[in-house]
Parts: structure tokens; C-alpha cells; sequence
């Protein structure tokens, strides 16, 4: 297995682009401020709008908790996201049936047209992603971010 901070040790020139947080924060940035864009180009939402719209896309009907847990956003931002979104007509809140308690989450009509609006430009913009990589990168990639998940969820610090 490669070592790539033992192999480039005596090499200072860059030691941030050896470390896998700094090179995704940086990838992240550049993602996002593509992604932020394209979203406003197309439809006017901002990334965070996006990205709940697209789990109510992908839950149907559902919950902020259900939306939180998948896109890891604290409550207050969400909220402040959904009154964003309710408060331009893009989604609705009902009441449970089942649970008064719960507020069930889905697109408007004009949400829903809003959406479909960005998606083609949107999955465009992952294919170009995609595109730049062979069949097995691809696997490769989304195993290696698999695998950095895992030990980014684990609660202890790494031992020294």
C-alpha cells in the first residue's frame, strides 16, 4: 500500500494536499459554489433548498427528522430552510393522521415545478463529475468514501 506521507516526507512544497480532509474541504468548496450557480441560474434555490427538495423527491412525503438524519443538517438549520421553502410556495406541511404530533413534508405544485426546473442541469453537472472516471474509478471512489465515512462516524480520536 502506498504511503503518501511517508514517501513525500522531505517534500513541504504542499503538505496540505496530503491530508484527505483538506482535499475534500477544498473539492467540497468547489462542488458547492458550481452547485450553488447552477441552482440559481435555473431556479433561484440555494444549495440547502436543493438538497431537501431532492429528499423530498427521492421520500415522497416525510419528515424533517427523516430529512435531517439523511442530509445531517442540524434541526434549526432545516427549519429555517422549510420556512424558506413553505413561505415561497415550494412546500407544504401537513398534520399526521396517524401522529398529531408530526408534520408531514411535501412538494407544492410550483415546488415541484421549481425542482424539475434544476434536475436536468443538476444530474448533468454528476455526469460530467462521473464522466471523468473509468468504470472501476467510479467503484474505486464510492468504496474509498464509503470507507472514510465509516471511520469519520467512529467516536474516538485516532490513536497517536
Amino acid at each position: 500500500m502506498l504511503d503518501l506521507m511517508t514517501e513525500n516526507a522531505g517534500n513541504n512544497n504542499h503538505p496540505l494536499r496530503e491530508m484527505v480532509s483538506y482535499r475534500l474541504a477544498r473539492l467540497q468548496a468547489k462542488l458547492n459554489a458550481q452547485a450553488i450557480r447552477i441552482l440559481k441560474q435555473t431556479s433561484g434555490l440555494s444549495l440547502t433548498e436543493w438538497r431537501v427538495l431532492v429528499m423530498l423527491e427521492t421520500f415522497g412525503q416525510t419528515t424533517s427528522t427523516k430529512i435531517a438524519k439523511e442530509i445531517e443538517f442540524d434541526k434549526g438549520q432545516l427549519s429555517r430552510c422549510l420556512r424558506r421553502l413553505q413561505n415561497a410556495g415550494l412546500v407544504k406541511s401537513t398534520i399526521s393522521e396517524e401522529d398529531s404530533r408530526r408534520q408531514l413534508l411535501e412538494f407544492t405544485v410550483l415546488g415541484r415545478e421549481t425542482f424539475e426546473k434544476a434536475r436536468p442541469h443538476m444530474r448533468a453537472r454528476q455526469k460530467q463529475l462521473l464522466d471523468c472516471m473509468e468504470m472501476e474509478e467510479k467503484h474505486m471512489f464510492f468504496r474509498s468514501l464509503e470507507k472514510l465515512e465509516q471511520v469519520a462516524d467512529k467516536s474516538e480520536p485516532p490513536n497517536e
